[in-house]
């Protein structure tokens, strides 16, 4: 098993500390804004893909289910299979796969492209969850509670944002080309992430716990 070299925070001074810590919650944020968007823009898409293929209800559901159910349904085992690799690279690998998902759903293949690109999406987000709260409470420790209320607020405008801007888009051109765009932004996040979560694990040690919280 691989050893992963990790910063503790009681080996540098407090400047020194934050900024690691900090970068760790603006990515998780990030990415938990993205994928949260990613999954509540399909409220927008939906109707829109049950004119276009003709889709009952109950097929309308069906497809919904794809997304939400591969999301819902793997994000434990995604988490083991990623165990190894640190969050950064998780995070990023999840947001290239769910980017991805999107990417597959503007192509030109019809109904089956689109389930496709539903459940490869939901892949990458079953892998976001789990890895980006690990991120937060490895680097915050006990003193996560706000930095977590951080992360879930992220997440939250996420929510608000993707859907108005994927129902705005949708009034002046067609899904497939908004799909694109949304999949554009998503590989972008995945570079930021990159570049924005430290190479070097950090992880908070019992001492800087306590002084978190004072």
């Amino acid at each position: 098993m691989s050893t992963i070299n990790a910063t503790n925070v009681t080996s540098s001074g407090p400047q020194a500390e934050r900024s690691p810590q900090r970068r760790n919650l603006a990515g998780a944020c990030l990415a938990h804004m993205l994928h949260d968007g990613y999954t509540d823009q399909l409220y927008a898409l939906l109707p829109i893909w049950q004119s276009q293929f003709g889709l009952s209800y109950a097929g309308l559901a069906l497809v919904r289910a794809l997304y939400y159910g591969t999301m819902g349904g793997l994000q434990v085992p995604g988490d083991r299979l990623t165990a190894r690799l640190s969050s950064r690279t998780a995070l990023a690998l999840a947001t290239v796969v769910a980017a991805a998902g999107f990417l597959l759903m503007s192509l030109p293949f019809g109904f089956s492209g689109l389930c496709a690109g539903l459940v490869l999406a939901g892949i990458g987000s079953s892998i976001q969850h789990p890895r980006a709260s690990l991120l937060v409470t490895n680097t915050y420790g006990k003193a996560s509670r706000g930095p977590l209320g951080l992360y879930n607020f992220a997440g939250d405008l996420g929510k608000a944002i993707f859907p108005a801007t994927v129902a705005l888009l949708l009034t002046v051109i067609a899904w497939r080309p908004v799909v694109g765009m949304m999949a554009g932004v998503g590989l972008a996040v995945a570079v930021a992430l990159l570049v924005l979560v430290p190479r070097q694990p950090f992880i908070a040690s019992a001492e800087e716990k306590h002084s978190l919280q004072g």
